[in-house]
């Protein structure tokens, strides 16, 4: 006797059925069956073909921006998470996206936390625009199986925040349709737009260690949003972009003489952190990668600095230097490594640009946040029972920067390429001594284009193949009606 399988009698019936329907139904049911798959592959990609052509010609308004990140967390949700670090003086959110595998389970002990920020000064646009452009090409280059976002969102948890100052931003924007929205790359109208909306520069309002002017009681609520942010979280490296200029600005952006302001174009003497080096390696790795910051021409009119390499030492510039600034206080009173890239010689240039200026500056984002997923060294502390100890000092040897173990014992400490000794002391803890290596940074084979050709052909590829297996279905379907007996 033959063996019969028990789904034999269901799937007879099944075919019987199918027969008992005119052939133009099961046509119209096959043609359903092949087109509703396509849709469905097609239909994340349309949605992130609009959203890219919404921010990078265009320049969104606060409930424009709001809407398009609900929109991509309600689409994308098992990666897409959008948060608010508090409310501005007019009391608009300051939205941030967070990007990652998994976003809403608990971040994988070790990941690094990455923060790109953008629009401190709300006249500076074109920062808040790529910070917007990077979030939907993240999503789209994930979507499609990009080795270097699947890399990145499965091995560092990513912050992106638009707009650190949104009201400042919006009077700007006011200013700039009522030009007629040719850009005004040197602003002549009322400096709200480069503050808050409390006339204050939100850049030169945290404490800073070289000047007690500012304290915590006068930091302005977007200030105090920052700072509670930056406490909440476990941020390993950072990148706010500004403009007015082409450079990656690291180190302390003020020191004694920061009052004294010189000619435009004089320098200071720099003001150097003990991580200088990793600093001005992290900064080169920004301008390197940018079109033109590192090599091509600088900006062109005579009232901007110039910076033939691309890279300085903030308070080496009298046109960058500044007190109370963001950067300063985040390496001060974090574990956090920020630098500051003036990414475009035009604050608010023609939205007509914004297409070019992302393209003058995608790689060396991307280079940032995989130098970020790297780290240097890294680690867990625990005690004897296996539970995480916090507040651990890390020293590395001849550098008199350390850095501590967060809640759950984590650690991470950014470094150059080489070999290194450390130590690790908490106080339920005996003193460890420690050896790392620092390798360079690796390529996942890396795939950041310049251009949307090869996605493009990507898609044309996939689709093509889901035509086809559906169209293979069908027949297959068809051969079974007509000869199964």
């Amino acid at each position: 006797m033959g063996c019969k399988h028990k789904h034999t009698d269901q799937f007879v019936s099944f075919i019987d059925a199918l027969r008992a329907f005119k052939m133009t139904h099961i046509y119209r049911a096959i043609t359903f069956l092949c087109f509703s798959g396509i849709i469905h592959f097609c239909r994340p990609n349309e949605i992130t073909r609009a959203w890219w052509r919404s921010v990078s010609r265009h320049y969104l308004n606060y409930s424009e921006t709001t809407q398009l990140l609900h929109s991509m967390e309600e689409e994308f949700s098992s990666f897409i998470r959008v948060y608010s670090l508090g409310k501005s003086v007019t009391q608009r959110e300051m939205w941030a996206i967070n990007l990652r595998e998994d976003v809403h389970e608990d971040r994988p002990i070790g990941m690094p936390q990455l923060k790109v920020s953008a629009n401190i000064h709300g006249d500076e646009s074109v920062g808040r625009s790529l910070v917007l452009m990077l979030a939907v090409d993240l999503t789209r280059r994930y979507l499609a199986g990009n080795k270097t976002a699947v890399y990145l969102l499965t091995n560092a948890d990513i912050h992106l925040i638009p707009s650190l100052n949104p009201d400042g931003f919006e009077k700007t924007l006011q200013d700039y349709k009522m030009y007629g929205g040719h850009g005004i790359c040197e602003p002549f109208f009322d400096v709200v737009g480069h503050q808050n909306a409390r006339k204050k520069n939100l850049n030169e309002n945290f404490p800073d260690p070289f000047d007690e002017k500012v304290d915590s009681n006068e930091m302005e609520r977007e200030t105090k949003n920052i700072v509670r942010h930056l406490h909440n979280h476990d941020f390993v490296l950072g990148l706010t972009l500004k403009g007015g200029a082409l450079v990656a600005a690291y180190g302390f952006m003020s020191n004694s003489l920061k009052h004294s302001r010189c000619v435009l174009g004089s320098n200071y003497d720099p003001s150097e952190t003990p991580d200088e080096e990793y600093f001005e390696w992290i900064s080169k790795l920004y301008a390197d990668n940018h079109k033109t910051m590192g090599t091509g021409p600088q900006c062109a009119t005579s009232s901007k600095a110039q910076f033939p390499l691309g890279i300085s030492n903030g308070a080496a510039s009298s046109y960058l230097a500044s007190y109370g600034t963001m950067s300063d206080f985040i390496y001060l009173n974090s574990n956090c490594f920020e630098i500051t890239a003036f990414v475009s010689c035009c604050k608010f240039p023609s939205a007509s640009s914004l297409h070019k200026e992302w393209h003058n500056n995608v790689r060396a984002i991307y280079q940032f946040l995989l130098a970020g997923s790297f780290v240097g060294i890294k680690g867990v502390l625990t005690d004897e029972q296996g539970q995480p100890v916090k507040n651990a000092r890390v020293a590395v040897e001849g550098n008199s920067h350390h850095v501590f173990t967060n809640s759950r014992g984590e650690y991470w400490r950014p470094l150059t390429k080489g070999s290194y000794r450390y130590s690790i002391v908490g106080s339920s803890t005996q003193s460890l001594m420690e050896f790392g290596h620092v390798e360079d940074l690796p390529d996942p084979e890396n795939e950041v284009s310049e251009t949307v050709v090869t996605e493009n052909r990507a898609f044309i590829s996939a689709s093509v193949e889901m035509i086809v297996q559906n169209l293979t279905c069908a027949l297959v379907l068809l051969f079974l009606v007509n000869h199964l007996e």
